[in-house]
């Protein structure tokens, strides 16, 4: 499992615990066509180059009651040029928005998009 993957899994692991009776969901982005085996909580897959299916996790999360959304942010997981795809998403949710950013280097396009993400 990647170092995003294994931070998500424990995050959402420990707000579920701590709130038994709340729904605790994960949309991942997809690297594969075909997705992966994921555990019951992930409820909507995002394609990874596929800029509408940003859009239709935003209309899912928006339409499913979502109080938060906490975004796991590295360098290189999200399509568009730099990760910008994910500006999209963020543009459209109607909740709060955390942002998490893993360490790893980032050329000059990605500190740009991220700095637009954190705004």
């Amino acid at each position: 499992m990647r170092p995003i993957a294994t931070f998500t899994t424990d995050l959402r692991c420990a707000v579920a615990a701590e709130f038994p009776a709340m729904q605790c969901l994960v949309v991942p982005v997809n690297d594969l066509a075909g997705g992966y085996d994921y555990p019951a909580e992930v409820r909507f897959e995002i394609a990874e180059q596929d800029l509408p299916s940003y859009l239709r996790a935003a209309d899912f999360l928006n339409i499913t009651d979502v109080d938060v959304v906490c975004v796991e942010h590295e360098f290189g997981i999200f399509g568009g040029p730099a990760g910008s795809h994910v500006l999209a998403l963020l543009r459209e949710l109607q909740m709060p928005i955390g942002h998490h950013a893993a360490h790893g280097a980032a050329r000059a396009e990605h500190r740009a998009a991220a700095c637009e993400c954190a705004t």
